[in-house]
C-alpha cells in the first residue's frame, strides 16, 4: 500500500490514485514511450554480479505519476536478484517530469509500472 499520508493534499479527492486503465489519457514520458526506453537503456548498467551469474529477466518499478508530472512513491515491484531491481529503480529516479495521466479533462495521480527487461547476450 502506497503511503498516502507523505504529500500534503488539498483535499481527500487528490489523495485517489488510478490505474493506467482509469484514466482516459495515460502519463507519459515527454517524448513518448518509445524515447523513454531508448533514455533508459542508453543509461542503464548491467550489475556485474547478475551478469557473473548469468540472472536476466525482467524486473518492474511501480511509482506514482503526480497531477504536475513530477514522479514519487518509487518501488520495485519485483525482485530479481544480484542488483537488477536496485539498478532498474535507479534508473527510474533518472527519469524527468511525465506528461500527467488525465481524467475527466483533469490531471490527476497515477499509479505507473515500468518494465525493465535484462538480457544476456
Amino acid at each position: 500500500m502506497i503511503a498516502a499520508n507523505t504529500i500534503p493534499y488539498a483535499n481527500e479527492s487528490d489523495k485517489k490514485i488510478f490505474g493506467m486503465n482509469e484514466v482516459d489519457i495515460k502519463p507519459d514520458f515527454p517524448l513518448g514511450e518509445r524515447e523513454m526506453f531508448i533514455y533508459m537503456y542508453s543509461r542503464i548498467k548491467y550489475p556485474p554480479l547478475a551478469r557473473e551469474n548469468g540472472v536476466d529477466g525482467t524486473a518492474l518499478i511501480e511509482f506514482i505519476v503526480e497531477k504536475d508530472g513530477t514522479l514519487s512513491h518509487y518501488k520495485i515491484r519485483n525482485c530479481l536478484s544480484h542488483g537488477i531491481g536496485e539498478e532498474s529503480l535507479r534508473m527510474a529516479k533518472l527519469f524527468s517530469k511525465f506528461k500527467p495521466g488525465i481524467k475527466n479533462g483533469q490531471p490527476v495521480r497515477v499509479l505507473y509500472v515500468l518494465p525493465v527487461k535484462f538480457k544476456l547476450v
